[in-house]
């Protein structure tokens, strides 16, 4: 979580949205400063209801596939250079190992999200947002967002963590399944 006084805003990144790239270009350019943890959500804030109200909040929306795609190609590519990789208690992490060995992405979606749907923190953020860049159209959403504030500079993002480009999930799933695993997000 990124917070500026002096323009009041509080930026509140997720996983899997762009938020390194958000984080690295607020500390590196924008005098911000890192409150609490990289992935805090508004749970974190409602603490102290004053902030809230003193400060536009910023997060980014990202379609839940687009995530869960993004994760399994991470988990697939990257998991070799991961320094974590050796507990498999976490239920989690043996997935991850999973992934790392060959699952299928078809496999991933049911073994992560068999007992619960997917879930995603964006939609409590949202709710106290007053600025909601989407994934999709990040550099745009985040250029009109800063050009205001800091005409005098260069407001554009730099694209970091990139999932590999090479990577398109070769998976099917039924009405039912897309509905049970990701229903609630597809409805609005």
């Amino acid at each position: 979580m990124i917070k500026n006084k002096d323009h009041r805003f509080i930026f509140i990144g997720l996983p899997m949205t762009g938020s390194s790239a958000i984080h690295k270009v607020l500390l590196d350019k924008y005098d911000c400063e890192r409150i609490y943890y990289k992935h805090s959500h508004i749970l974190t804030l409602l603490l102290k209801p004053a902030t809230i109200k003193k400060y536009n909040i910023v997060c980014v929306y990202r379609n839940p596939v687009q995530k869960v795609i993004s994760r399994y190609a991470k988990i697939r590519y990257t998991y070799a250079l991961r320094k974590d990789k050796g507990n498999w208690l976490n239920k989690y992490k043996r997935i991850d190992k999973a992934v790392y060995e060959g699952i299928s992405f078809r496999r991933y979606v049911k073994r992560s999200l068999s007992v619960w749907p997917y879930h995603d923190w964006f939609w409590l953020n949202c709710m106290f947002s007053s600025h909601i860049f989407n994934f999709d159209s990040l550099g745009d959403d985040f250029q009109r967002f800063f050009d205001p504030l800091y005409p005098d500079r260069d407001n554009s993002l730099e694209h970091l963590n990139r999932t590999k480009d090479s990577y398109k999930p070769e998976f099917t799933l039924s009405e039912d399944e897309w509905y049970r695993y990701f229903g609630p997000y597809f409805l609005l």
